[in-house]
């Protein structure tokens, strides 16, 4: 099986847009934007719960989300994560 240049680059472009959310006494952490951008958290019902301003790289923030399931929506992507 043979994969064009352009099929490579791609694939290495989707790696690097991966987000990684963890949450922690009250601590939300991200890691892996590439610019600094805005973002939201919802609940899993669509409502908007806080919104986020994030840098580069990586971010730690104070938030008071209660317990329950989530998504971070960046420009670019959306990742569902867990708060116990």
């Amino acid at each position: 099986m043979a994969f064009s240049k352009y099929a490579i680059e791609d694939a290495r472009k989707c790696e690097k847009k991966k987000i990684i959310v963890g949450f922690e006494k009250n601590q939300i952490f991200i890691k892996g934007l590439t610019k600094n951008s805005d973002a939201n958290i919802y609940d899993l019902s669509g409502k908007l719960i806080e919104n986020l301003q994030l840098t580069n790289g990586w971010n730690s923030l104070k938030t008071s989300v209660p317990k329950g399931n989530y998504i971070l929506q960046t420009p670019n992507e959306s990742v569902r994560f867990l708060v116990k």
